[in-house]
């Protein structure tokens, strides 16, 4: 914001509880994304009881085939163009869009 304050913290994949501490400490709204398939399951396991304290955290999982997907807008130079609507993210470049449909874990 213009008053120097992170209004909205987006991290990737599986940080350790003092990252998420620290992201939700210093942003109104964390969203975490993890893509991980069962590996990131086994570490949401590990860190969820060590997550509920934190009010502001979203936890979402990118599911295993929509990362196949995903693999289509991959180019040299990519530009995608990303909507985010009623909880669910399309990304898409000039030819193609996947739609993400994360499944909500907090």
């Amino acid at each position: 914001s213009y008053a120097d304050e992170i209004e909205l913290w987006i991290d990737l994949g599986e940080p350790d509880d003092k990252r998420l501490r620290k992201a939700c400490g210093r942003a109104d709204q964390v969203w975490l994304w993890c893509y991980g398939g069962r590996a990131s399951e086994i570490w949401w396991q590990g860190m969820q009881g060590k997550a509920s304290r934190f009010t502001n955290l979203t936890v979402v999982s990118i599911p295993p085939d929509t990362l196949q997907q995903l693999t289509t807008l991959t180019e040299r130079s990519m530009q995608l163009q990303a909507t985010f609507q009623d909880g669910a993210l399309t990304l898409g470049n000039a030819s193609d869009s996947v739609h993400i449909d994360p499944l909500r874990w907090k």
